[in-house]
């Protein structure tokens, strides 16, 4: 199934840029390359953004937005809530897209809980940090477990300018795209 941007709600957990600074440099820019592009194509496609747990200095950059809202609390009992679906975004939401750190910790607690919930759950690779490499590798293999998508930015914007029905914002992330 595509993945319509008016249904998705794209999670980033604990998305403070102080969290990168462990991080060899190489990784660090690449994950800062993939918030900015998360920024401008939540912008052009207006999908709801939740920022969870430690947000830090990454609240500046993605207050503007009209669909962001800032969660406060921890990023697993979030998941606990009652109302978590109603806090999530819209009723019609269908697919979530989580992201952050630690894709080992917060990330891969946030996903399954959304499997849990019920909702098609996808995991921003491109946006997600673990703390070694053996961390990442042993949270990607328990989330293919649970059926849980991998993805990039690039590859989510790519499917929603094909499900967008609107031509001016399917041709406005193609064009983001090629840049």
């Amino acid at each position: 199934m595509l993945a319509i941007s008016q249904r998705s709600v794209v999670v980033l957990v604990n998305p403070s840029l102080s969290r990168l600074t462990r991080l060899p440099a190489q990784f660090r820019s690449r994950v800062e390359i993939s918030r900015v592009l998360l920024r401008h194509f939540a912008q052009v496609a207006g999908v709801s953004l939740r920022l969870l747990g430690d947000i830090g200095d990454a609240a500046a950059s993605f207050r503007s937005l009209a669909n962001c809202q800032i969660v406060a609390g921890d990023p697993v009992s979030f998941w606990r809530d009652n109302d978590v679906s109603r806090r999530l975004g819209p009723p019609d939401t269908q697919v979530i897209y989580v992201g952050g750190a630690w894709l080992d910790q917060d990330v891969l607690a946030a996903a399954l809980s959304a499997v849990h919930i019920g909702y098609d759950t996808r995991v921003l690779v491109d946006v997600s940090i673990a703390l070694t490499y053996f961390d990442r590798a042993w949270a990607l293999e328990r989330l293919e477990q649970h059926d849980v998508l991998m993805t990039t930015m690039r590859q989510t914007m790519t499917e929603w300018s094909l499900a967008a029905q609107d031509e001016n914002i399917s041709r406005q992330l193609r064009n983001a795209l090629q840049q």
